[in-house]
């Protein structure tokens, strides 16, 4: 083999040597790029900001009281297996799925002698349930507790009553609502318990049960 094949084989060999090597550092480049987007590192998801979620409010024809809902799962099982109790009343407010800035979370407990859910953001009555006979369920939503938070003029006070047969709370955006009820001697009025998203900034219908 004389010096000019020679030559040729080595840069042969050297051009070989050089394909192969871009093609692995391609291939690695592109596993990178995958696993990030399969983690969420592309997109930070701890820093993108939370979106409100419908609060859904149902009906319970047996017992009188209302019950709210942040979870699909949770509505969806009541329309299809529980309709006969529980009556749709559809989106009562905006609120939060988990916790954001100066928000703070509305504690639901279940009294199994009435079957009737309670609801509060108050520290203190929260600790006085929990020792009491209502047991505890999921934190139901996070809201407001004071307008002060944040500006935003689709944010409205929550007026909470106290249904007296059922020993439950109800609550409502919604002013024809609130002055309808506060004529009924069913309820007492509470005051505004919290602040969250309204449906519609002119919302102004009154729900079957409340007619």
């Amino acid at each position: 083999m004389n010096k000019k094949s020679i030559r040729k084989y080595f840069f042969v060999i050297l051009l070989f040597i050089f394909i192969i090597v871009s093609l692995l550092m391609l291939h690695q480049k592109n596993s990178v790029d995958k696993s990030s987007l399969i983690s969420g590192n592309s997109i930070n998801s701890s820093t993108a900001t939370p979106e409100v979620a419908p609060v859904y409010r149902f009906f319970n024809m047996k017992n009188g009281e209302h019950f709210y809902t942040i979870k699909e799962s949770e509505k969806n099982k009541l329309v299809t297996n529980y309709s006969a109790t529980y009556l749709f009343e559809g989106v009562a407010f905006y609120a939060y799925s988990n916790q954001v800035s100066n928000t703070v979370p509305v504690y639901r407990f279940y009294n199994s002698a009435t079957g009737a859910h309670f609801y509060t953001i108050n520290e203190s009555e929260r600790n006085t349930l929990l020792n009491s006979s209502y047991i505890p369920e999921d934190i139901a939503f996070y809201v407001y507790p004071s307008k002060t938070f944040d500006s935003d003029p689709k944010i409205l006070p929550i007026y909470e009553f106290y249904h007296n047969a059922s020993n439950s709370k109800f609550y409502t955006i919604n002013s024809l609502e609130r002055d309808k009820i506060l004529n009924s001697s069913f309820y007492s009025f509470k005051g505004i318990a919290f602040y969250a998203y309204a449906v519609n900034f002119n919302q102004d219908k009154i729900y079957v049960s409340l007619q």
